[in-house]
């Protein structure tokens, strides 16, 4: 405008944040005390003649991503499942490139949540050396915070150590996370867990993990680790146990109680104290010639039903209602005559639990005690068997020897040895 005699105004620059502006060489530019919105720089001149120049380059992403990992055995397939928190300081990013291992295929879909961003195109590259880079290209250029998604299902064979996959992100400055293991009840995983440079991952507790934000455990977490860096490797191995039906009845005290007659004859006491769930009866099997002589439940007397191979003793679930029984028996056991007895033995009932259907199952006992009562005249010196005895026996000497053959003889034996002398 060569006619104005009076020329001012005012220079803008405007520019997204991913791009770095430098100017130099300013002539007859001043900066602008006035600020405006979305202006990264602002002159003033008040002569036409005025000149600068400015360097215009993209800012270098950095990028930190942050790895959560479950990881499940199944029976027939290996499922991982990632989770990458992305978190971008400075610039933006229009594609990504993320790397998987070779063996978990190209039948994958990458998914961007908790933000306005989709992925348009997901290309895979030829693998090399094991190893496939995709190309994730968006729809729009993202900066901040995203969660990058995806799940693998991988075929395995019964028995095998598989290697978990490690889900890599090629323009990461830094990566972590964590790896969590799940296993079903009856499953157990054997893992080795190392990292780089061989050193072992380092175990941490599963209250420890973050919250998955997609993905939901469906077994409980049995093993987790944390990982710095890439390159660590994790084997794992399954073995799953037979299952077995839980038990409806266990027992946790068994205490026999034995009394020896003069005569030989024995009386046995047994006391159970036990546990059950849908129990209709116990099945009871006492040693051979014994006679059993009253059976009560929870302190009270039940009538018993014998089958000729065992005694039937009833159960009523309404008396406890915390499943807690009681069972006290009493029976005889013939025997020989003291004085002709070397050893004594004693046999503990075999008892069994039959169950709603009818189905017998046998009894579990935690622990058993056997306490004998027997005349003075006897002396225990030697234990043998399943029980063991609480305190050292005593071993006869002299004295006890000729006070057991004295005790045998009687009174007018005595008078005619002496005469005899």
């Amino acid at each position: 405008m060569p006619q104005a005699k009076i020329l001012e105004g005012s220079l803008v620059i405007n520019a997204d944040k991913d791009w770095d502006l430098v100017p130099s060489s300013l002539t007859n530019l001043e900066p602008m005390q006035e600020r405006i919105p979305n202006m990264r720089f602002g002159y003033q001149y008040q002569d036409n003649n005025y000149a600068g120049s400015l360097t215009v380059s993209r800012k270098p992403l950095q990028l930190a991503a942050h790895h959560l990992q479950y990881v499940r055995l199944d029976p027939t397939t290996l499922f991982s499942h990632f989770e990458a928190t992305l978190n971008v300081e400075r610039g933006s990013y229009r594609s990504l490139m993320v790397a998987l291992p070779e063996n978990v295929g190209t039948d994958l879909q990458f998914r961007l949540i908790q933000t306005a961003g989709k992925i348009i195109e997901q290309v895979a590259a030829e693998p090399q050396n094991g190893v496939r880079v995709w190309t994730l290209k968006l729809d729009r250029r993202l900066s901040g915070k995203q969660i990058l998604v995806v799940t693998v299902e991988q075929p395995r064979k019964k028995g095998e150590v598989v290697e978990i996959p490690q889900l890599q992100i090629m323009s990461a400055d830094r990566q972590y996370g964590e790896v969590a293991f799940e296993a079903e009840g009856d499953q157990r995983l054997k893992i080795q867990a190392t990292g780089l440079r061989g050193q072992s991952l380092t175990a941490i507790d599963a209250a420890e993990l973050p919250l998955p934000v997609a993905y939901q455990p469906r077994e409980r977490i049995v093993a987790a680790y944390r990982f710095v860096g890439v390159g660590h490797k994790i084997q794992a191995e399954a073995t799953r146990f037979d299952q077995t039906a839980v038990p409806t009845a266990i027992a946790q005290q068994l205490t026999l109680k034995s009394v020896l007659g003069h005569a030989g004859e024995v009386q046995n006491e047994v006391l159970l104290s036990f546990s059950a769930v849908g129990v209709q009866s116990l099945q009871v099997v006492l040693p051979e010639q014994g006679e059993l002589l009253s059976a009560l439940v929870n302190g009270t007397p039940v009538e018993v039903r014998n089958t000729g191979e065992a005694f039937i003793v009833p159960i009523s679930s309404d008396i406890q209602s915390d499943g807690s029984h009681t069972l006290k028996l009493l029976y005889d056991a013939n025997r020989a005559p003291v004085h002709e007895m070397k050893r004594f033995s004693q046999t503990p009932p075999q008892l069994a639990v039959i169950d709603g259907t009818g189905k017998t199952q046998p009894l579990k006992i935690l622990n058993q005690s056997w306490t004998i009562l027997y005349p003075d005249e006897l002396l225990i010196t030697e234990s043998s068997g399943d029980f063991l005895p609480d305190q050292p026996l005593m071993r006869p000497g002299m004295i006890e020897y000729l006070r057991q053959h004295l005790a045998v003889i009687s009174l007018g034996d005595v008078i005619w040895r002496i005469i005899c002398v």
